[in-house]
């Protein structure tokens, strides 16, 4: 079985993607299905869009007026590298220009996210970007290196055992989950740090990982997985699938296991169909595929397959009711500057 000890452990240091989450919003304690929680009580749609009280009309508008460059840079990636929120308003202006029924129908709720994904692609997928991988990368270093330390710190109170299992949901070059076997081998907290992955649409072979299809996955008897860590994945997952897949890893969660998801968009803040929270998802959509089509362009060589649907606090119930004992939810603190565009959530089960 492929697997790191602590005499022949591999360092990669290629450095996380995105941006750690931040907020202005107020937390309060609540308490879930087996889930001690904390929860914000205000939406990033109220801080950029405004009240739930606006209607589809005056998100247009808002979207046309010259000062939504100010306010799409609240959003933590728009800040550090502004490019990408310039190509936002172009992009978002377009579609209002040209598609101003089907984004009034989006904000009312009548048309689904599948419809709006495809008609921006194919409406975009010439358009010129300016959007550098490399300045991408190089103006979010600061913000991926404290995000790498957030986590490697949380996962250091493991307690300590002879071997750990980390399971890598939709990992493709499995770079975060060598990170996090080298700092718990140097840490002592573990002898032998196996790698397990699930992603059955990458094409990166790895000889140190073992790859699992999905009835590997969903045997009972399987391994059991100290640490799981889904990144960026959840929100590219067709629903048909998601549960089913990410599910079936969680029910095998080992006892004082920890499960680690990183996810676009605010999936704490309180549920809403309001049209200023539509605004804030067809945001979190023109920037995920501003993004990728400088980080990955080879997604959209076929536009159709790509898919984005962001995660609620709904979701983290679904989530939550997987978890085989109960768990606490929790986030790390967050700088105060600016709305969450990314966030970070540790569950770690007794």
């Amino acid at each position: 079985m492929a697997g790191l000890d602590a005499q022949a452990a591999f360092v990669d240091h290629k450095g996380f993607t995105g941006n750690l989450s931040w907020c202005f919003a107020s937390t309060k304690e609540c308490q879930g299905k087996g889930v001690s929680a904390v929860q914000k009580t205000m939406s990033n749609s109220d801080l950029i869009f405004g009240p739930s009280s606006l209607t589809p009309r005056d998100i247009l508008e808002m979207i046309e007026s010259s000062d939504m460059e100010s306010r799409c840079r609240r959003l933590g990636t728009f800040r550090l590298y502004p490019v990408i929120g310039d190509e936002y308003c172009s992009m978002a202006r377009r579609f209002v220009a040209q598609r101003a029924e089907l984004l009034t129908r989006f904000l009312s709720g009548e048309a689904v996210e599948r419809e709006l994904i495809q008609q921006l692609i194919g409406d975009n997928l010439d358009q010129p970007s300016q959007v550098s991988t490399k300045a991408f990368f190089e103006k979010t270093d600061a913000r991926d290196q404290a995000r790498t330390a957030t986590i490697l710190g949380h996962l250091s109170t493991l307690p300590a055992r002879d071997s750990i299992n980390i399971l890598g949901y939709g990992a493709d070059s499995c770079t975060d989950e060598r990170r996090v076997a080298e700092h718990l081998l140097e840490l002592g907290i573990c002898k032998k740090a196996t790698i397990f992955r699930y992603n059955p649409f990458s094409r990166i072979q790895n000889s140190d990982v073992t790859d699992l299809r999905l009835n590997e996955l969903e045997e009972a008897d399987g391994p059991a997985f100290d640490v799981i860590l889904a990144f960026w994945t959840l929100h590219h997952v067709f629903p048909e699938l998601r549960w089913s897949e990410f599910g079936a890893g969680l029910k095998r969660i080992a006892p004082m296991g920890s499960v680690v998801i990183l996810e676009e968009g605010d999936v704490e803040s309180p549920s809403s169909a309001s049209p200023a929270a539509r605004a804030f998802y067809f945001m979190m959509l023109c920037k995920d595929i501003i993004v990728n089509r400088a980080l990955r362009p080879e997604w959209f060589s076929a536009p159709e397959s790509f898919y984005a649907r962001y995660l609620s606090n709904l979701d983290m119930q679904t989530i939550e009711g997987y978890l085989p004992r109960p768990a606490r939810r929790h986030r790390p603190s967050e700088d105060r500057q600016g709305v969450v565009d990314e966030t970070l959530l540790f569950y770690d089960v007794p």
